[in-house]
Parts: C-alpha cells; structure tokens; sequence
C-alpha cells in the first residue's frame, strides 16, 4: 500500500479566496492527495472550513479531510 500524503491547510480569513485556492492549486501541482482543513485552530476567527472545503472540492478537486472541533472553541477553556 502507498503512503498518502496529506497536507494541513488553514481555511482563509476572510472571503478573498484566489490566495487560497492557488496555494491549494499548487499542492494538486505537486500530487498530494488530499489536504486537510482545521477547524477554528488557535480560536481564530475564518471562514468555516466546511465552505471552504467546498471550494477545494468545487474548484481544484482534490479530496478534503475535515478536522471537526466539538469542544474548548477558545483559548479559555
């Protein structure tokens, strides 16, 4: 069986997608195989990983791998 590589990739912080989508078209480049979006990683505010999924899927096609946070959504907890 051959590794998969996979890559962790945080979604935007604003609605300007192109930046996102070219570095994520730039990694379908290189044959990764999937990336993967965090979920409000370091409780900062961006676009919800499961829109810009999406995107990815939409607009590049590679697979996504959604990280799903269910608890402590901030820095306090």
């Amino acid at each position: 069986m051959p590794f998969r590589i996979l890559v962790e990739v945080p979604p935007p912080k604003s609605n300007v997608v192109g930046p996102f989508l070219a570095n994520v078209d730039a990694l379908a480049i290189m044959n990764v195989d999937a990336v993967t979006l965090s979920d409000n990683s370091l409780a900062q505010a961006r676009m919800a990983n499961v829109v810009a999924a999406q995107l990815v899927r939409q607009r590049v096609g590679l697979p996504v791998v959604l990280h799903v946070n269910t608890r402590d959504r901030n820095l306090l907890a």
